[in-house]
């Protein structure tokens, strides 16, 4: 990964900040609401957005938007709350500070309402594009949601570096051989390694 790429697309939790004891309280909350085993959902949602977890552990239980509407906002009112277990990965802030403002987006299974939340109690910059689980009509592994990143930030996929979880990188690796290339983040390395900004050259 030597050359230069012109931008840079991150996942978020557990790529720039560490969100895992969070939301696992948050949905062992929800499921105890509505009388659910939480261990499923534990060993599931991450990198999936709320409405694919919540399918997945009811059925057709929510189907109704209004009655998934509802769930939803219940989780996201949760998590906008006790924010103590959210930290920043090592490196992360500073080297989002490093790059191009209009390089850079953030491709995320959570909801825009929530990530402004969480990024301005941890004072993280903020990036122009932010593609959430509101923007796509499919959520992650598809890779739907990078390429509006790489589309509103106005360059062509393969010219576009993605970064994700190395925990839950289960992303389309068809399409990311033909349209995006990516790098594995493990977030106990942090953002200090020299590698990870080697790939991240932006020109």
């Amino acid at each position: 990964m030597s050359r230069p790429y012109k931008a840079c697309l991150f996942d978020l939790d557990g790529t720039l900040i560490r969100s895992t004891h969070h939301f696992d309280a948050v949905w062992i909350r929800w499921a105890a609401l509505h009388g659910i085993d939480p261990a499923p959902i534990l060993a599931t949602h991450h990198g999936r957005r709320m409405e694919d977890t919540i399918r997945h552990v009811t059925g057709a239980r929510f189907d109704a938007p209004r009655a998934m509407g509802e769930q939803i906002d219940i989780i996201i009112t949760m998590a906008a709350t006790h924010l103590d277990n959210l930290t920043i990965i090592d490196g992360a802030k500073e080297f989002l500070h490093s790059l191009p403002e209009d390089r850079w987006a953030i491709v995320t299974s959570n909801h825009l309402s929530l990530v402004k939340s969480w990024l301005d109690f941890l004072a993280m910059p903020l990036p122009a594009v932010i593609i959430t689980a509101d923007d796509v009509s499919r959520g992650k592994p598809d890779p739907e949601g990078y390429l509006k990143a790489s589309a509103a930030l106005g360059f062509a996929p393969q010219d576009c570096l993605v970064f994700e979880w190395l925990a839950c990188f289960q992303l389309d690796q068809f399409v990311f051989r033909r349209c995006l290339r990516h790098a594995l983040v493990h977030h106990s390395h942090g953002w200090h390694r020299p590698q990870h900004r080697r790939e991240c050259i932006v020109r």
